[in-house]
């Protein structure tokens, strides 16, 4: 069995904040969590340790979202999940 390579050739898509309703923000109290890797314990980030307030926010954007996608027919659906999986792929090295 291969192993996957956890390396990025692009540090800069590595990003430390939420992503809520369109827009990287810091959690409220401004708290970070690490992200280890499991097989060596390395650091490979840290993120927000956010609270009641970032998941409802989070949330109520993604409700809001959804009725849009909900109402997009599926090929549209489809194609921009396509270029988003053919985006990841390319840079990804």
């Amino acid at each position: 069995m291969s192993r996957i390579s956890l390396e990025l050739s692009r540090g800069d898509l590595v990003e430390s904040h939420n992503f809520i309703d369109g827009n990287w923000t810091k959690g409220v109290e401004c708290r970070q969590l690490a992200v280890t890797d499991p097989s060596d314990g390395s650091l490979l980030s840290n993120v927000p340790d956010s609270g009641a307030a970032e998941a409802k926010a989070a949330v109520d954007a993604a409700q809001a979202a959804f009725k849009a996608w909900r109402g997009m027919p599926a090929r549209d659906r489809a194609g921009i999940l396509k270029r988003w999986n053919d985006a990841i792929v390319r840079a990804s090295g």
